[in-house]
């Protein structure tokens, strides 16, 4: 027999099947996820389980059976097993220290595998599988490994066993957990109280079942699968004195506060070879002006001297205006509007070139690089070349120094060893950062690496003679700086300003100099004066016009020799 239904019968009928149809929806349980192999787009964990035993000393002994699934994707090594070294409990970072006892098949053959510490997450990885063969399907793995500190004092209130059974640091899907854990004969379940904590999806926790199989033993199982970086943990409180409370070692206490015994062993080491190698002798006397440099030092060989084997750009400018007035060569100024200061400078030698032989190392190095077998040199000309130049004329000051008894090699020797010591220090300690993510490490070794640079800057040494020269040039200072208190003594000094200019350009004080020059020998001897080394000015001479062109022969040595153009 057939019932037809006609008008509002068959609208109630229809509007009743869509209210059941939707509460069906709602209130059903919510269906897993099904794995079969047409939907797979990455591996999984078909099923983990995981046996735990909990010791006496706070430790654990885990023992992970994993099934994973990888269908039939291609180029599929293994998996990646990630375990945390340090958890969070209350807002308090605890460090659980992991330890791998072994990774095998299920065969019991044992597997490749590559381990992995990321010191800023605190973790420890294990890359499990060999990377030259693949495979399709299933593929089980047993992983044991041990875990400290598992069990925290609750103070009076007894001592608590917390931990992540899966772990929460999976990139793949788990679709069936379930774990044991084994706990010591004085902690049973009439004694054991259980907390549960699912992951961050709604109703989580509510998937998770326990219950005791025996006096010491939890078993726990996850109804539902377990998303990517998702965990199921669970808390055990018993009452104080069943479990040793584990207490980390001195080292693992204070092992960042050892780092800092780095940066004090450093300071030792340099200050000590600094007291027997690089402190200079003492002179105690009153200094005396000058009005030549003492022995005879060129400019070049003053700075390097005072500086204590620093060498700077206006040595170089000091040292050419030097062999200018003593007619080595002669500077004749261009007008060139695209060059420093407008202007550009033609150096000409001015004596045979036997005469070149008899200058010191650091002057016959510096004419050798400049000119390079020419009689003349443009020195706009040099700016591509003549920076590489510099580190040999810098030796040839450092030799000359030592040959004359000034400096000791040693100290120069060690700078350069403690700069190198810093260099690698900085290197060493960057991949150390890396590995330990300490600050304490980061700290220790720049200042480690800035003592070495330090005591690297006053390792050169004086020796006595040079010491004694030392305190002469402090009085050749005191004269081309305050020309104006020693004028009766520089009227008796002939040829006293083209003398000592370059050791005022050498000192930055060439403007004092040539002012109080013409103040001293008045202005009707300037009028008259013409230096032959330098060509290109016009009419008398003018303290202002002079003080400019001498700065633009600094500025244009000083690009010209002293810059990388890159």
């Amino acid at each position: 027999m057939t019932i037809f239904f006609q008008g509002p019968a068959r609208k109630r009928i229809f509007f009743s099947m869509a209210v059941i149809a939707v509460l069906f929806v709602i209130f059903s349980p919510s269906p897993s996820f099904a794995f079969v192999p047409s939907n797979i787009t990455d591996c999984y964990v078909k099923d983990l389980h995981s046996n735990i035993t909990v010791q006496k000393d706070s430790s654990l002994l885990i023992e992970e059976e994993i099934t994973v699934d990888c269908g039939d994707l291609p180029d599929k090594h293994g998996i990646t097993r990630t375990v945390a070294e340090q958890i969070a409990v209350k807002g308090e970072k605890i460090n659980t220290p992991v330890k791998l006892v072994s990774i095998r098949e299920a065969d019991g053959s044992p597997v490749p595998y590559l381990a992995k510490s990321d010191n800023f997450k605190h973790t420890v990885s294990w890359e499990i599988g060999d990377q030259k063969k693949t495979f399709t399907g299933e593929k089980e793995y047993t992983i044991i490994y041990s875990v400290r500190n598992a069990i925290r004092s609750g103070g009076s209130e007894g001592d608590e066993f917390y931990w992540n059974l899966s772990g929460d640091l999976w990139d793949i899907a788990i679709d069936d957990f379930s774990a044991d854990i084994s706990f010591p004969p004085e902690a049973d379940r009439n004694s054991g109280k259980v907390y549960l904590y699912g992951s961050s999806d709604p109703g989580s926790g509510d998937r998770i079942k326990y219950n005791w199989t025996g006096d010491n033993t939890l078993n726990f199982l996850y109804e539902g699968d377990i998303l990517p970086g998702r965990g199921v943990a669970a808390s055990v409180a018993f009452p104080k004195n069943i479990f040793k409370i584990y207490e980390p070692s001195f080292i693992e206490k204070y092992w960042e506060v050892l780092w800092f015994l780095l940066p004090t062993s450093v300071f030792l080491l340099c200050y000590l070879l600094w007291e027997k190698y690089g402190r200079d002798p003492k002179v105690n006397k009153t200094v005396s002006p000058e009005f030549g440099a003492p022995e005879g030092l060129t400019p070049i060989e003053v700075g390097t001297l005072e500086s204590i084997g620093d060498f700077k750009g206006p040595f170089i400018s000091a040292a050419i205006v030097d062999l200018a007035v003593k007619k080595y060569m002669i500077i004749e100024e261009i007008d060139r509007k695209w060059y420093a200061g407008g202007k550009d400078f033609k150096l000409k030698k001015n004596r045979p070139e036997e005469d070149f032989l008899m200058l010191s190392l650091p002057e016959k190095t510096l004419t050798e690089k400049m000119f390079r077998e020419r009689r003349e040199i443009f020195l706009s000309l040099l700016n591509d070349r003549f920076y590489k130049d510099i580190p040999e004329i810098k030796r040839a000051v450092a030799s000359d120094l030592a040959l004359r008894n000034l400096m000791t090699q040693t100290g120069s020797t060690l700078k350069i060893a403690f700069v190198a010591a810093a260099c690698v220090l900085f290197f060493a300690g960057f991949f150390l950062f890396m590995a330990l993510g300490s600050t304490a490490v980061a700290i220790s070794v720049i200042l480690s690496v800035f003592t070495f640079i330090i005591f690297g800057f006053f390792m050169p040494k004086r020796t006595p003679k040079g010491a004694e020269l030392h305190w002469r040039i402090k009085g050749l200072r005191m004269c081309v700086e305050d020309p104006g208190k020693y004028s009766q003594q520089i009227l008796e000094k002939e040829g006293i300003f083209e003398r000592l200019l370059p050791y005022a350009m050498l000192f930055g004080t060439e403007d004092v100099w040539i002012r109080k020059m013409e103040e001293i020998y008045g202005q009707d001897y300037f009028q008259r004066y013409s230096p032959s080394w330098y060509s290109g000015s016009s009419g008398g001479f003018n303290a202002d016009a002079f003080i400019e062109r001498m700065k633009v022969l600094s500025v244009g040595i000083a690009a010209s020799t002293g810059t990388d153009p890159g």
